[in-house]
């Protein structure tokens, strides 16, 4: 998949992230990663879970290409920093 990834930062003008989830714990469970690899699309405050075919064609055709507006959006789920703050908790 990274050469993959790689090659579709070039080819749109979506910007392209991977995390390391076995590593980024937090983000694994923020966002309901359950397997690897696991794409997830962010635009406009809306979350849209990718199940296209994994090619850089299949990745600019949903971003780009508006394919992801054939899928159903969730909110973005916040992260436990912005729960503890609405909270009212401090952090350190």
């Amino acid at each position: 998949m990274a050469p993959i990834w790689d090659n579709l930062a070039s080819k749109t003008k979506v910007n392209v992230a991977k995390v390391d989830c076995t590593v980024e714990k937090q983000v694994m469970t923020r966002f309901g990663v359950r397997g690897f690899p696991t794409i997830k699309f962010l635009k406009d405050g809306k979350l849209y879970d990718y199940r296209g075919q994994r090619t850089v064609e299949g990745f600019v055709a949903f971003a780009d290409g508006g394919g992801y507006a054939a899928t159903t959006p969730t909110d973005i789920p916040r992260g436990a920093e912005a729960k503890k703050a609405e909270a009212g908790k401090d952090e350190l």
